[in-house]
């Protein structure tokens, strides 16, 4: 979690460390979406969103 933060959406790591998890949730749904077509293949399954846990 720490190093696809850090490394991959260039937050710092106290960032990372202080995120709620709806936040990382929604970071990481943009983030898979990204990487795969930065790959150009379907590495991760992509599950279309019902709402944001943000929402709550």
């Amino acid at each position: 979690m720490t190093y696809i933060g850090v490394a991959e959406l260039h937050f710092s790591e106290w960032e990372v460390n202080h995120m709620s998890y709806g936040k990382w949730s929604d970071l990481m749904y943009h983030w898979k979406k990204a990487y795969n077509m930065r790959m150009e293949r379907a590495t991760f399954k992509i599950v279309e969103k019902q709402g944001s846990l943000l929402d709550l």
